[in-house]
C-alpha cells in the first residue's frame, strides 16, 4: 500500500509543495494494521461540505494506492472530520523528512 498526501492552500499557496507519500511496505505489522484501521475509520465518517469560505485554510487529499484500487480521501483545516484528522496526523507524523 502506498498513501499520498498532497496538500492545497493555506497562507503559503504559492508554494507547491511536492506530495508526502508514506510506503506501507516500510511500515511494521503493527503500524500496517494501524494505518488500515485509521482509513477504515476516515472512508466511514463521509467529507462534510462547507459552504464557508476559509481563504487561509489548507485542505488536504489522501491517496490510498493498494493492488487492486485506488482511494481518494479530502479533508480541510476546518472540515472538522475528526477520523480524517486523526488519519493525517498519523501519516504526517511517519512523513520522511524533506530534503534526506
Amino acid at each position: 500500500m502506498k498513501v499520498s498526501i498532497t496538500t492545497h492552500g493555506g497562507l503559503a499557496a504559492a508554494l507547491r509543495r511536492p506530495p508526502v507519500v508514506i510506503d506501507g511496505t516500510s511500515l511494521g505489522e503493527a503500524e500496517r494494521a494501524e494505518l488500515a484501521a485509521l482509513i477504515d475509520a476516515a472512508e466511514a465518517q463521509p467529507a462534510s461540505a462547507s459552504t464557508r469560505r476559509m481563504p487561509d485554510a489548507q485542505s488536504y487529499v489522501i491517496t490510498i494506492e493498494d493492488q487492486t484500487s485506488t482511494r481518494t480521501l479530502r479533508g480541510s483545516d476546518m472540515s472538522g472530520n475528526r477520523d480524517f484528522d486523526a488519519l493525517l496526523d498519523w501519516l504526517m507524523a511517519r512523513a520522511p523528512t524533506r530534503g534526506a
